[in-house]
């Protein structure tokens, strides 16, 4: 996907420069391998340009488990303050991306939406017994994971995170806020 372009009084620069200018990074679409090579490489390229807060958008339903986990590892080592904002959806892995933040620096927007749930299985079961047994100990450890992360950054207790990602839990803006997966509603951002 080529990024659009815009002029400025020193020529036409991509709305991505233009974005790493103002400190600022987006994740929007599927959680991949593209995304987080993307989220390291301008997470590097800010970190040594500065100690200004960087601003990360989110909007995304989700996507690998392996890459997202990567990038809240990336967050989470940042020498920077990272404000964290949903301004569309974060969904499944992008609802664990925003709600690694740092509290006190995870928003939302009024009509942004969360959505949490167990790590799925995609692409279909086959195999032996024994590699179906060995897919289901991975993915419950995956599980386990999320749920550590979830337990650690809304305070909820390890039965109330298990409760919720049971199935796919959808919340708005103000939900959000209550489960403790974002700090605040704005308006303006930031």
């Amino acid at each position: 996907m080529n990024m659009p372009s815009i002029k400025t009084a020193n020529g036409v620069v991509s709305l991505e420069t233009e974005a790493l200018s103002r400190r600022e990074i987006y994740l929007r679409g599927e959680v991949t391998g593209d995304m987080l090579y993307s989220v390291m490489l301008q997470l590097k390229f800010l970190q040594q340009d500065g100690s200004d807060p960087i601003n990360i958008y989110i909007d995304s339903p989700g996507g690998s488990v392996k890459d997202g986990l990567a990038i809240c590892d990336l967050i989470e080592s940042c020498s920077c303050e990272i404000n964290l904002i949903c301004f569309g959806q974060a969904a499944s892995m992008g609802a664990i991306i925003l709600a690694t933040g740092k509290k006190g620096h995870r928003f939302i927007v009024p009509h942004g939406t969360v959505m949490i749930h167990e790590p799925l299985i995609s692409g279909g079961l086959g195999g032996s017994a024994t590699s179906i047994n060995n897919t289901a100990a991975a993915i419950n450890k995956v599980k386990d994971n999320i749920a550590d992360i979830l337990v650690k950054t809304t305070g909820k207790s390890r039965k109330q995170i298990l409760k919720a990602i049971s199935y796919d839990n959808h919340m708005s803006a103000e939900e959000a806020v209550k489960f403790g997966i974002c700090d605040e509603i704005i308006t303006i951002l930031p």
